[in-house]
């Protein structure tokens, strides 16, 4: 798959440093684009995400191959919490566990805080993924049964 180098393959395991404010996030499977907020308070990290249609749209343009993985149905598991946009989450510093809204894909992503900047490291979570596109596919097939 080809990405663009605004949305570089994170290598799993690997510490990133991001920027803290306005730093883009885009799917692996659907190239679903978020923007991710970081902050520090009181020694936790928080995040607050946004999801970027226009960002979304433009790299799904450039990137075609994605299409055949994509479902809809904007749809997460009953333990999952949805986030709303503009708020600020707390995050634990291991294993927060992100799906994105789209396809499902899910991540567990650790945090650490050095010099007072937040960095990530992100790997699969396999087994999430497979329940939450479980859970999407007898919605879809529900929904098309009415």
């Amino acid at each position: 798959m080809v990405m663009s180098r605004l949305y570089p393959y994170a290598i799993e395991g690997e510490w990133i440093l991001p920027v803290q404010h306005g730093y883009r996030m885009a799917c692996c499977d659907c190239a679903l684009v978020i923007l991710i907020d970081f902050r520090i308070n009181k020694n936790k990290v928080e995040i607050r995400l946004n999801h970027s249609p226009r960002k979304s749209a433009a790299l799904r343009r450039y990137d075609t191959k994605r299409f055949d993985r994509l479902f809809t149905g904007h749809v997460l598991a009953k333990n999952y919490q949805r986030i709303d946009s503009n708020e600020w989450m707390v995050v634990p510093k291991n294993n927060f566990i992100l799906a994105c809204i789209d396809c499902g894909l899910t991540h567990k992503i650790n945090f650490r805080v050095i010099d007072n900047k937040v960095e990530f490291q992100v790997f699969h979570a396999t087994r999430e993924t497979a329940a939450i596109r479980r859970g999407i596919i007898n919605k879809i097939a529900k929904y098309n049964e009415m």
